[in-house]
């Protein structure tokens, strides 16, 4: 019989420290050579009438097996390893993600939650794990909440719905709560998004809205949007009330081209409007539905298909400049019939004097040049 070499090919690859460190499986490597080995001796000593060659060949075969199983060990190694950096990432986005995440049992019990759920709840996990969410949620939002539960486990699909957050020890939150059942069918994945932030930019939007559409209402010039074919889509009551409309929606049923003494003057207005985009104190000549002719002066701009301006009347203001030309014209009138009759006086003593004087006897009238 032949000895069996003990001598080991050596191993390339890129995780060797790795599989430095495993000295178990190694000891297990060695453990199964020389069970190979001792299986061998058996089976040369019930057969002798082996070769030396098959013998080597046998020999080779086990070293090719073994570094065979090396390799396959090395896999594994390298496996766990992959396998152990996948779980510390999912744990570390589970628990560190924006959104809060939970799992509930049908009668709404924590099984399992994230960091940023604890958080936003304002309790540790350990304290939360086996509570009811209800206990977190705010009264007026339990009704809301109760429902949202029991629909996802009686539809099986999404469902979502806003409740409020509220401890003694932390400030109300209001959240955005989506629920879908989980595979066993016993439990829900919950997913929760903070929307207090959002929520308040709603409420100061919704302010400023309001204020804005009182201002506009209620502003002393009118206030309007159309389209470009002149359908009215908004107008406040100054602009009803200087059209001579009986109400808001009297006015939004009419067309604005109807407004304009001279058809041209509407379609001149569009095409300066298109070109220049925004148009500052442009004078209009209109008919009020009662048909009173108005003046009026127009600010407007145009935002895709749909026109906004401003308009003021500007009947008064025309009527007091008309007055004020004639006026002026009058008084010039005058001016002149005063000068030409001041300017005969003079000549007409001058002729006066000169004939006294002719005549041996002393001038009348004193000229100043």
């Amino acid at each position: 019989m032949f000895p069996i070499s003990k001598q080991k090919k050596p191993l390339q690859n890129s995780n060797q420290e790795a599989i430095m460190e495993t000295t178990g499986n190694q000891s297990e490597s060695g453990n199964l050579r020389q069970k190979a080995e001792e299986l061998l001796k058996k089976s040369l000593t019930t057969d002798l009438h082996l070769s030396e060659i098959d013998v080597l060949k046998l020999i080779q075969e086990l070293e090719v097996h073994q570094i065979e199983l090396e390799l396959q060990n090395e896999e594994l190694m390298l496996a766990k390893l992959q396998a152990g950096t996948a779980c510390e990432k999912y744990a570390e986005l589970f628990d560190f993600a924006p959104l809060g995440y939970f799992i509930l049992s049908k009668d709404g019990e924590i099984v399992e939650l994230n960091l940023t759920g604890s958080q936003m709840i304002g309790k540790g996990r350990s304290h939360l794990e086996n509570s009811h969410f209800v206990l977190f949620v705010a009264s007026a939002s339990k009704p809301v909440f109760n429902h949202f539960l029991a629909k996802i486990f009686q539809t099986s699909v999404k469902e979502t719905c806003v409740v409020t957050l509220s401890n003694n020890d932390n400030s109300p939150k209001c959240v955005s709560l989506t629920g879908i059942v989980a595979r066993n069918g016993d439990q829900c994945l919950l997913t929760v998004s903070d929307i207090t932030d959002q929520k308040a930019a709603e409420v100061d939007l919704q302010v400023s809205e309001k204020k804005y559409r009182n201002l506009v209402e209620n502003a002393l010039i009118g206030i309007y949007s159309t389209t470009l074919d002149g359908n009215y889509i908004f107008a406040n009551q100054a602009m009803c009330k200087m059209l001579e409309y009986e109400s808001i929606d009297e006015l939004l049923q009419s067309n604005v081209t109807s407004l304009y003494r001279n058809q041209k003057g509407r379609a001149e207005f569009l095409e300066k409007i298109k070109k220049e985009k925004q148009l500052s104190n442009v004078e209009l000549e209109l008919i009020t539905q009662k048909g009173k002719p108005i003046d009026v002066i127009v600010s407007s701009f145009i935002s895709g298909e749909v026109i906004i301006g401003m308009m003021m009347d500007n009947s008064d203001r025309k009527r007091a400049e008309d007055e004020l030309k004639k006026k002026i014209d009058e008084l010039q009138r005058f001016h002149h019939l005063t000068v030409g009759r001041e300017l005969t006086m003079i000549e007409l003593k001058k002729e006066v004097n000169e004939l006294l004087r002719k005549s041996g006897q002393e001038q009348k009238y004193t000229i100043v040049e």
